[in-house]
């Protein structure tokens, strides 16, 4: 009962209201509750569509030997079937086929389309978990959540932008809920939580954020908020009217999307690791053995740039960095002072690596702002 209370609101209820699993004290309990939290928020804030099975290639599976079967019309698998109960423990197993009898088909899983991998990626892992986006239906999303069938009606979609750095979805809970679920990068959504979030939660996410960016992950945070009906119908309103604009749409529905994803609390962070292509790192070495000059512009945390540069050969001693990170056209003059300092001590054989042991340039990594001052100066 507590689960399906669960997924009928769509998630844990907003703080101090009362919990599905208040009931219990246990420790899983409560972390069980806010892993499902992360996991219905991904099944519910992607844009992924779900591909339709492909007949010709089911009929060519069963005259191969396997039989066919039909699975969901909307996700084109087969429904696995649940464990049995610790009541039904006494029945009777199953009997084995008939030997030389071929082996029954293997379920065929449903395969997920949109614009972004690590959406797919996301939405996989969490069906592969149980929690499991069926497919789109008139108006909403279908969801299987550890065995609970669930409908969700999409009432908002606030697309992903470059300058937003983040695309929420408001939808309606089976139990009539109105929540907004917000996706995006961390520092965007973890800047949009309420004031009273727990600094001690701030600091061990920050402390993951730093890990997985080190192992050079991509990292997403994750965050939510419910809405009163009469609070989400007033908003409703407001990004209507921005959304019906000639004339500055664009920064009117950034300024309506901002007053709602605000206030939010965080249900946690992702991360997933990109890989390079085939012939990547072999390719940009040969480039800057060409004495080509490469720079890479990445949206991705500093240090997970730095891994990923190294991976791909385009930094080849992660000791000889030169790193300029500022917030003003005074800070970047005096940084680049002091890495002129730096290069010129190299060439003496001063402090370290020595510049002259190596035919190619010092590789440099500028931070964002940085790059704006650099550009303005």
């Amino acid at each position: 009962p507590e689960w399906s209370a669960l997924v009928a609101a769509g998630g844990r209820p907003a703080p101090g209201a009362a919990s599905p699993s208040s009931s219990s004290s246990s420790t899983a309990a409560a972390t069980g509750a806010a892993l499902a939290d992360l996991w219905i928020a991904l099944c519910v804030c992607h844009s992924l569509i779900v591909e339709e099975p492909d007949d010709e290639e089911e009929d060519k599976e069963e005259e191969e030997g396997g039989a066919k079967t039909k699975g969901s019309p909307l996700s084109g698998r087969v429904t696995p079937t649940p464990p049995p109960s610790s009541s039904a423990s006494s029945a009777a197993p199953p009997s084995a086929p008939p030997s030389g009898s071929p082996p029954p088909p293997t379920p065929r899983l449903c395969v997920y389309q949109g614009p972004s991998p690590d959406e797919v990626a996301l939405v996989e892992a969490g069906r592969a978990l149980g929690f499991e986006f069926v497919g789109r239906c008139a108006g909403g999303l279908r969801l299987r959540l550890l065995g609970v069938e669930a409908v969700f009606e999409v009432l908002n979609v606030i697309e992903y932008t470059s300058a937003r750095a983040r695309m929420s979805v408001v939808a309606r809970s089976p139990d009539g809920t109105v929540r907004l679920y917000c996706k995006g990068s961390d520092t965007t959504v973890l800047g949009s939580l309420a004031a009273d979030t727990p600094p001690d939660l701030l600091a061990s996410t920050d402390a993951a954020l730093h890990a997985f960016a080190r192992r050079g992950l991509r990292t997403l945070a994750v965050a939510s908020r419910v809405l009163s009906p009469d609070e989400w119908a007033s908003w409703d309103a407001r990004y209507s009217e921005a959304a019906s604009k000639l004339e500055g749409r664009e920064e009117a529905l950034a300024a309506v999307a901002g007053e709602v994803e605000a206030g939010l609390r965080l249900v946690g962070v992702t991360a997933i690791e990109d890989k390079l292509q085939d012939g990547v790192p072999e390719a940009v070495a040969t480039l800057l053995d060409a004495g080509i000059k490469v720079w890479v512009i990445t949206g991705d945390k500093q240090e997970t740039a730095i891994n990923i540069a190294v991976s791909c050969r385009l930094v080849r001693d992660a000791e000889r960095l030169l790193v300029l990170n500022a917030d003003s056209p005074a800070a970047v003059a005096a940084r680049l002072r002091e890495l002129s300092a730096e290069l010129d001590a190299r060439e003496r054989g001063g402090p370290g690596a020595p510049l002259a042991a190596s035919p190619l340039p010092l590789p440099r990594i500028a931070g964002g702002p940085s790059l704006s001052h650099l550009h303005v100066g």
